[in-house]
């Protein structure tokens, strides 16, 4: 029904979108028809899906983050790109799509999935195939697109040591080769951002050091004021008690 309603006048479409969002329908029903959108006759519909995966109540799960990457490339449509920096908002979540990211990834490589974009499976309805390449060609125009944007959550996500994980064992993979080559600017941006993270890391773990021993230090500091203080009393009552004994001793001697 939903590929029916596309061919909907406008307010047609509208209703059925309002009616979805009211009955709390489940971004499920429509993974099927995500790889089969057009990025610019379709645009109610996108929009809407969009709008579901913002307000779904569930972690993003190897589904629906399949259904994007089986999507044709094509650098005209932002769709899959949306919903990527939509489902990465969260900080757990951009965790999550990670990790189901680097699955994808292992599982292709292991299914030997690897060559070609646009392929598609002989059998009935004839859907596209994802492949290790189509995958990696939605996650460089990804990469180029959103990294460096002003809450990095790009980087955060391609951070991910599962996904750092799956990237090299897509290098060490002799049939995927010709992908690294292609694929260079994607391979280059997370190496940076693998080494970025790295020297992050070794930052803040100097930074605590030194903090560390700089209260150490503080905390001597102030102990050794503390007993200078103590002295200073010890010794300012010993020259008032000398005080009073020598008043005392004038007062006898009158």
């Amino acid at each position: 029904m939903v590929m029916d309603s596309v061919e909907w006048a406008t307010t047609p479409q509208w209703v059925f979108w309002h009616l979805v969002h009211a009955d709390g329908v489940p971004i499920e029903w429509f993974l099927s028809t995500i790889p089969k959108l057009d990025a610019k006759a379709h645009d109610e519909a996108i929009a809407n899906i969009l709008l579901m995966m913002k307000r779904m109540d569930r972690e993003p799960w190897a589904g629906l983050v399949r259904s994007l990457f089986c999507r044709l490339p094509n650098k005209d449509d932002t769709f899959a790109i949306d919903a990527l920096k939509i489902l990465i908002e969260d900080t757990d979540q951009c965790h999550k799509v990670g990790d189901v990211v680097a699955g994808l990834i292992k599982k292709l490589i292991g299914n030997n999935d690897i060559l070609g974009v646009g392929v598609r499976v002989q059998k009935k309805g004839n859907p596209l195939k994802l492949t290790l390449q189509q995958l990696l060609e939605h996650l460089q125009h990804f990469s180029a697109t959103c990294v460096e944007k002003k809450h990095r959550s790009t980087e955060t996500f391609m951070a991910r040591t599962s996904l750092q994980e799956a990237f090299a064992a897509i290098k060490v993979n002799e049939k995927a080769n010709l992908l690294v080559k292609k694929y260079g600017n994607l391979f280059g941006a997370m190496d940076i951002i693998a080494q970025d993270t790295k020297e992050q890391s070794s930052s803040r773990t100097l930074r605590g050091n030194r903090q560390g021993s700089g209260g150490d230090k503080q905390q001597t500091q102030q102990q050794k004021r503390k007993a200078n203080d103590t002295d200073d009393e010890q010794n300012n009552k010993k020259r008032k008690m000398h005080k009073d004994i020598i008043e005392l001793s004038d007062s006898d001697s009158d």
